[in-house]
């Protein structure tokens, strides 16, 4: 089934980049909103998501160089791992530091001003309006890394 077995590791990796991420945005985030509120959430949150980016870019990294081992010329296994470690390496280094320095003034901006603590507020302008430009930015480079890697395993899978 695989041309090398150094593609069920690439794979593996890929699949906790993807499941990891998965999860975190789109499973538990909504969910401990609601569970935990708004206020109790966002000081959890902002710990798991420097986790998360740390473990994104290592992992990301990782399938870089797999890469290099499994298609050393420019393709879709290639390009799909490098463009997922370079969004994951910049959001990590750049971007979440930004976000969660906005994130603790959004907090307070929101206990001000009443909001409602949704989801779907969250989901748009993450913990209040300050913090809104990075948060839409930590999602864009998430959309970015996921596509990367469909991008990478449709080339490991020939598809």
């Amino acid at each position: 089934m695989f041309d090398h077995p150094l593609e069920l590791l690439d794979l593996l990796i890929v699949s906790l980049v993807v499941g990891a991420t998965v999860w975190f945005f789109f499973i538990q985030s909504p969910a401990l909103i609601r569970s935990m509120g708004r206020d109790r959430f966002v000081p959890l949150q902002m710990r798991l998501t420097k986790l998360l980016f740390a473990v994104l870019m290592y992992a990301t990294l990782a399938v870089l160089g797999l890469s290099l081992v499994l298609a050393p010329a420019l393709g879709p296994v290639l390009a799909g791992a490098a463009v997922a470690a370079l969004a994951a390496a910049f959001s990590h280094l750049y971007v979440i530091p930004r976000a969660l320095r906005a994130g603790g003034k959004g907090r307070v901006e929101a206990r001000k001003a009443g909001d409602d603590g949704s989801v779907a507020s969250f989901a748009v302008e993450g913990s209040g309006p300050s913090a809104r430009f990075w948060h839409q930015m930590v999602v864009a480079f998430v959309v970015v890394i996921l596509g990367a890697m469909v991008v990478h395993v449709g080339g490991v899978l020939g598809l």
